[in-house]
């Protein structure tokens, strides 16, 4: 299986959910970066990028996780891909719900595509419960409408 990490906060050392936080609680870690099993995406001109209203990031995103598959299977490894992506997360956590929202439903129409042509990959968009919970606008019954499967961990 590949593990695609794209956080906003890769490559931010300050922050917990920079790679260097999370690094040394990866069992193999560097092995896993060899073997091409774990990538790490900098998420940030991604989400920068579709503030303005330009998602060709995420479509060549998309290009690249299915190229990735082939190759997978090409190379005769399992061809099961999942992606945490958390650029969706970090609109909430700014309270720009509206756009969340439209990035969930794009990462939806894709995970639809993909299971249409037999493609096994999963997006873990991570969301702040906190945030969800205080949204006026209800944001977490829109993003559960947009999903196949919506977790709610209260931690």
């Amino acid at each position: 299986m590949s593990f695609i990490y794209a956080s906003v906060y890769a490559f931010d050392q300050s922050h917990i959910s920079s790679i260097s936080n999370l690094s040394a609680k990866i069992q193999n870690y560097q092995k896993q970066i060899d073997y091409n099993n774990l990538q790490i995406i900098n998420f940030k001109p991604y989400y920068e990028s579709a503030l303005i209203g330009n998602i060709a990031p995420f479509d060549n995103l998309k290009a690249m996780l299915e190229q990735t598959l082939h190759q997978r299977l090409i190379q005769g490894k399992e061809t099961k891909i999942t992606v945490f992506a958390d650029a969706a997360c970090c609109w909430c956590e700014n309270k720009w719900f509206d756009e969340s929202e439209f990035l969930e439903k794009w990462w939806q129409n894709v995970h639809d595509e993909w299971t249409k042509n037999n493609y096994h990959i999963t997006v873990i968009c991570p969301h702040p419960h906190v945030m969800m919970d205080q949204s006026r606008l209800n944001a977490k019954r829109k993003i559960a409408n947009l999903h196949d499967l919506m977790v709610d961990l209260d931690i």
